[in-house]
């Protein structure tokens, strides 16, 4: 028997490469509201606001490209882990 998962992808935002996020998310209704050294803001279309602190994460639905989760690299290295593609 096989274990199976579906497919997250990750990237991380380092402060200065809110369009790299945004195009990783491929612009999916998403607007930056903020984008400092310190913290990347973003509301989806429905205006709800997502935070993402510098060296933080945000983690997309391989298929779908929306975004599924985001935060701090602590809490990305607690409850991700990392395969090999």
């Amino acid at each position: 028997m096989a274990t199976v998962t579906h497919r997250y992808e990750s990237a991380q935002y380092d402060g200065t490469n809110s369009a790299v996020i945004l195009a990783f998310l491929d612009g999916a209704s998403y607007t930056v509201v903020e984008a400092s050294v310190e913290r990347l803001v973003l509301t989806d279309s429905e205006g709800t606001r997502k935070t993402i602190p510098a060296g933080g994460w945000v983690v997309r639905y391989g298929w779908a490209h929306e975004l599924a989760w985001q935060g701090s690299d602590a809490a990305y290295l607690a409850q991700w882990a990392v395969v090999p593609s």
